[in-house]
């Protein structure tokens, strides 16, 4: 079981509005166009490089910015373009207030060697509506579409992440549209390795929920390292130890021998919570329901090539376990540090 380092006590809340799919074209607007509601259950807006003269718009799942196809365009095309990762630094607010009481769990240690990663070259999918898919968006798991054998990459990486020997977790009214809805015993998926999940800073986000207490820990979104239960990140639930009736919710940054530290808050049981937090390289930070909980300073930091785990995580060599109690939705990975205005932005996007 892993250990809590760092102890920020906060509630939880949330607000907003978010996707939806249509079901007539009066509920397809934005801003003064008006758009149709395709069969498909999306709403198109007019572009005249679309040989029916429609698109699909952004909240659309995996049809986002594709073509409606037309007379000659029976299958549906992606506009792309080209982008470079954003390597820029976000420097703290040294007078934001964290709330409770801060330790380490650690020492210092020498970051051993960095793995180039970069989201250049991305393929991104641009919508006649809103901006174009953030090509630093590695991982984007909507859960819009059902999981038969695997989640959904709606991230500029795409792919899916199979689930682990078949289990995969279940559909339900979430707060961004559908979520996930893990038993606690078997239900995960794994998204294969690939370079650019070796980011030297990045965003997660989620909205999370754990719906019964247990004793012990679940993974949420991780990333294993190393040949024992240890993770290069994690996000996750836990219980501490001798506490009764006790959930946190938390996050690490570390090396493979667990070396690291932990931003963590005590969690209102089976309540939605929006998750985030960022990596620059220096410092872990952390935001629930968009409001800024605290940050620690550590360059400590050990990748391989383990995949990364939704619902889940791998205790190599036990295999997978930690299975999640709860529910998850709307999770993401960036390979940046995103502004606190960006996350309060994803903060706002749902309704739980």
């Amino acid at each position: 079981m892993r250990s809590c380092a760092i102890l920020v006590v906060l509630g939880a809340a949330g607000c907003g509005a978010g996707a939806f799919a249509c079901e007539q074209s009066g509920d397809c607007q934005d801003g003064d166009a008006a758009g149709v509601c395709q069969p498909e259950g999306f709403c198109s807006f007019p572009d005249p490089d679309c040989a029916s003269g429609q698109r699909f718009g952004d909240h659309s799942g995996r049809l986002s910015g594709t073509c409606v196809p037309g007379p000659q365009d029976t299958t549906g095309t992606s506009m792309t373009t080209t982008a470079t990762a954003s390597q820029g630094e976000a420097t703290l607010d040294p007078t934001l207030e964290s709330v409770g009481e801060v330790s380490t769990s650690g020492g210092p240690a020498t970051l051993d060697g960095e793995a180039e990663s970069s989201a250049s070259n991305a393929t991104v999918d641009e919508g006649s509506t809103g901006d174009p898919l953030d090509p630093t968006l590695l991982l984007w798991f909507q859960f819009e579409e059902p999981a038969a054998e695997g989640l959904v990459n709606d991230g500029v990486l795409g792919g899916t992440a199979p689930c682990h020997l078949g289990f995969c977790p279940g559909s339900e009214p979430g707060v961004v549209g559908q979520a996930a809805i893990y038993d606690g015993v078997d239900d995960c998926a794994v998204y294969p390795w690939t370079a650019e999940l070796d980011a030297t800073e990045f965003t997660l986000a989620l909205w999370t929920r754990r719906d019964v207490f247990v004793s012990g820990y679940d993974g949420v979104f991780t990333k294993p390292v190393g040949d024992g239960a240890f993770n290069t990140w994690r996000v996750y639930f836990t219980t501490p130890g001798g506490m009764q009736e006790v959930t946190n919710l938390g996050v690490h940054v570390g090396l493979a021998d667990n070396t690291g530290v932990d931003v963590v808050v005590e969690y209102t049981l089976a309540t939605w919570t929006h998750f985030a937090a960022t990596w620059d390289g220096t410092a872990l930070s952390l935001w629930i329901d968009g409001l800024f909980v605290g940050t620690m300073p550590t360059d400590v930091w050990e990748v391989d090539e383990h995949g990364v785990t939704i619902g889940c995580d791998d205790d190599v060599p036990i295999g997978i376990t930690h299975f999640l109690h709860g529910s998850i939705d709307d999770v993401r990975m960036y390979a940046r540090v995103l502004d606190e205005a960006e996350i309060a932005e994803l903060a706002a996007m749902g309704t739980p």
